[in-house]
Formats: structure tokens, C-alpha cells, sequence
């Protein structure tokens, strides 16, 4: 089944990472007739989940799929949250009070219990999917972190297991094929991912030195860039 079309785009931190092309590579061998169908682990057992209905949403960058996907400023799409279980959270303090550190436990519990670790939107019945944010790495508690309080204090979080954690690549499988149920669409449709808010200065440096090498330039917050792996190879 060949891979859709993908818009690598940067328009304030918008972006699509080639990592990020091929985990879409693997959703498309996954959920090809024959495929094993993804991911089969129910996010909702290890995590909370937050999920609204006919939600508006538009940025510029998606002009760019106006004439192929029709996409206007009027479309209704799926939102979907993927949160800590705050029995979860509960335990995670509990390590952390063990370890001596009663100075940020209150900090860590508001922090981990509201912050999102994935927030997506989905639009089956034209194939599309948006990341507006993945923060899989510093707010999922199965996951191992050292980072930053407020105060700037560092910490080690031990997390609660990283083979219990599910991966944010299965976390979006799983919303998408939700999203899909509730609107009766086959979920082999997903035709474009736009992925946004991208914080991690890797994948930040890969667009800067890709965006070179390509000779493009973005002037503003309203300009992209479209490209395909064949423009960022050597000459």
C-alpha cells in the first residue's frame, strides 16, 4: 500500500520529522489488508483519556490540503487527550517520597495529573490527522525522565516501568481507529499527518539542516516548505 503523500511543513513549530514518516510507513504495513491491524493494546487501561466531538480547528498550514483533502476552516474534527491515570500518579509520589524528595511532590503531582502526554485532533471522512502535541517523554510516569521543576531543581524520575509504557506512535493509532469507529470510516483512510508543536531540539536541528540543504528559506510564522526525501539527498 504506498505511503500518502506527506507535507513536511514548518509553520511556527509545525513540522513532520522523516522518524515520524516512517512510523507512518509501519501504521500503513499494519493496517494493509493482511497486516496484523496495529497496535492492540488498550490505551485506556494504563492511561486517562479525554475525547470531544465536533471540535473547529485551523491553522494556515492546512490551506495546504484545501484542493486535495477539501480541508476549510468549517470542518468538525475528533479531539483526543491522552493523560496519566492519577492512581498512577499516586504511586509515582509515593516512589518519590520514598527517595527523600517531599520538596517537589506537590509540584509533580499537580504537574503529571493535568498535563496532557498526547493531544491529537482526527478527521476520518477526509483521512487527516493533526498531533497538536506529544510530551510522551517528560509527562508519561512509566517512562524514566530527568528534567526540570519549575525552581529548576533536577530530578530523576524512575517512572513506573518503561516496558509498561505505551508508545505515543500506539497512542495515536489508538485514537485514530477510535475516532474511525465512532464515524463508521475504515481506518486504512488516513491520508496526511500533520505533527505539531515540535519542541525536541533533534528533530529541530534535522528540520534546520533539512530546510538548508533543500536551499528554502521561511521568512515567518506563515510560510512552509514542501520537499520529499529524494530533494534532501547528496547530489
Amino acid at each position: 500500500m504506498p505511503v500518502p503523500k506527506i507535507l513536511t511543513s514548518i509553520l511556527q513549530s509545525f513540522a513532520l520529522s522523516e522518524s515520524n514518516l516512517t512510523i507512518l510507513r509501519s501504521w500503513f504495513r499494519a493496517i494493509s489488508p493482511g497486516g496484523d491491524q496495529g497496535n492492540k493494546e488498550d490505551v485506556s487501561k494504563k492511561y486517562d483519556l479525554e475525547y470531544e466531538e465536533n471540535v473547529q480547528y485551523h491553522e494556515p498550514v492546512l490551506d495546504y490540503y484545501d484542493d486535495t483533502y477539501r480541508i476549510t476552516r468549517e470542518d468538525h474534527w475528533y479531539e483526543s487527550a491522552v493523560l496519566n491515570d492519577p492512581d498512577r500518579v499516586e504511586e509515582m509520589m509515593k516512589i518519590l517520597k520514598d527517595q527523600g524528595r517531599t520538596d517537589i511532590i506537590d509540584d509533580l503531582k499537580a504537574t503529571y495529573k493535568k498535563s496532557d502526554i498526547l493531544r491529537m485532533l482526527e478527521k476520518p471522512d477526509k483521512g487527516g490527522i493533526i498531533i497538536k502535541g506529544n510530551f510522551s517523554k517528560r509527562f508519561d510516569i512509566f517512562r524514566g525522565y530527568t528534567g526540570d521543576r519549575p525552581e529548576n531543581a533536577r530530578f530523576n524520575r524512575p517512572g513506573l516501568g518503561e516496558k509498561k509504557a505505551i508508545k505515543w506512535s500506539d497512542m495515536v493509532m489508538y485514537n485514530w481507529k477510535e475516532s474511525c469507529k465512532e464515524a463508521g470510516k475504515d481506518i486504512k483512510g488516513l491520508k496526511f499527518m500533520v505533527r505539531g508543536n515540535i519542541v525536541i531540539d533533534e528533530t529541530n536541528n534535522v528540520t534546520r539542516a533539512t530546510i538548508e540543504r533543500v536551499g528554502q528559506k521561511v521568512d515567518g510564522p506563515d510560510d512552509f516548505i514542501d520537499f520529499t526525501r529524494a530533494d534532501t539527498e547528496p547530489a
